[in-house]
């Protein structure tokens, strides 16, 4: 909680908001925590709501430039596949049985009707920023449903003045009067609105294979071998995903016809370490006999709680390159010190995790455990 002990007030906060979910809950529960008065003679509490920071006006943004005459081959080669997972059809879930029709026919497809937006199907696969999504479908009726699928726990459209919708679809916008078979998409962290007439159209006879590539270089749709879209400097990029949370997929259709999924891929995308160290960022006066450090104070603030010396030193390490969210608690959150105040066995006692995990003597490997700390933060280390 030190990281949010500034916030005074949330209207018109630039920084800062309730984090609620989409159905106008707390996404997690408010606290009270009782707190000793001064001069005991007062009852003081504290109370603790989860909060989120405010996202950026996407128009702040120079706006996305797409990317004519790229090769399928060009995209994945410079997004390359860390993982992939063949999502057994047999153990999709329905979100809303109620509201859609499932089932497994003779044919090992999955047949599935979404009458309602939220109506979709659970992969219980989860990814982080960057993926990709294949899909192999075939359409019945008049062929005018979409299909589409969520890369968050936030289905349907949201409640709230600024709530967005967060499905990406191909032969999208189609009515019985219109077919607009769009390629429609919400870019991920900002979530607001791409549309493009005409290219998510597919084969309504037999089968259609689709691949969105969204990742850190490109966001991509292929629709049968073809690349119907391709962007590039999304504003969503040029942030760090890092420390974007991992959130399940689940796929769905955007009509009343029925489709039949033969296969659904999901794939986790490499990442790209970021040495985010300019040169001469992080400087020292060496000679002889004298180190000199530009920014020096306490690394460890025992009265405040601080108790281990890795976390202070990280984030030491991230304040002099102009980190401050990563703070103390923020490193004995992330290590699990905090968790593990001693850490004891038949051969060894320490005072928490990260010295066990450091100490070569019992089999651990300090450097690369360092490196792994500063790695999820988004920061090469050597």
């Amino acid at each position: 909680m030190e990281a949010f002990s500034e916030i005074k007030y949330f209207d018109d906060n630039k920084f800062y908001e309730i984090d609620y979910t989409h159905v106008g809950d707390l996404r997690h529960p408010a606290m009270l925590e009782n707190l000793i008065s001064p001069d005991d003679k007062r009852e003081l509490v504290s109370m603790l709501v989860p909060v989120k920071k405010r996202l950026a006006d996407p128009s702040l943004f120079d706006k996305p430039v797409e990317v004519a005459n790229i090769t399928i081959k060009e995209i994945e080669a410079a997004n390359p596949i860390l993982w992939t997972v063949d999502v057994p059809l047999d153990k999709l879930t329905q979100t809303l049985p109620r509201n859609s029709h499932f089932q497994i026919n003779e044919n090992n497809e999955v047949e599935f009707i979404g009458w309602i937006l939220r109506a979709v199907l659970h992969t219980h696969v989860s990814v982080k920023l960057p993926f990709r999504i294949d899909m192999e479908f075939r359409q019945s009726g008049k062929g005018k449903t979409g299909v589409i699928f969520y890369h968050s726990e936030e289905i349907g459209y949201h409640f709230g003045s600024n709530a967005r919708n967060r499905s990406f679809g191909i032969n999208m916008s189609n009515d019985n009067e219109k077919d607009i078979r769009a390629i429609l998409f919400h870019q991920p962290v900002f979530w607001d609105r791409f549309d493009f007439p005409g290219r998510g159209a597919i084969n309504a006879e037999g089968y259609n294979h689709i691949s969105w590539i969204v990742c850190e270089k490109h966001l991509a749709c292929i629709i049968n071998g073809e690349v119907r879209y391709c962007g590039t400097n999304f504003p969503y990029m040029s942030l760090d995903l890092s420390s974007e949370a991992i959130c399940p997929i689940y796929i769905g259709t955007g009509g009343n016809d029925k489709i039949y999924f033969r296969s659904v891929r999901v794939s986790q995308l490499a990442q790209t370490l970021k040495n985010k160290m300019k040169k001469e960022e992080l400087t020292m006066i060496t000679k002889q006999s004298n180190n000199i450090i530009s920014v020096i104070h306490r690394l460890v603030t025992d009265e405040y709680g601080e108790n281990y010396w890795f976390n202070g030193c990280a984030k030491y390490v991230m304040e002099c390159l102009g980190e401050p969210d990563y703070d103390y608690w923020f490193f004995a959150g992330l290590t699990g010190d905090i968790f593990t105040q001693h850490y004891n066995s038949i051969k060894y006692a320490g005072d928490a995790l990260t010295s066990y995990m450091t100490e070569e003597n019992m089999g651990g490997k300090p450097a690369e455990y360092i490196e792994g700390v500063f790695a999820k933060c988004g920061y090469a280390a050597t």
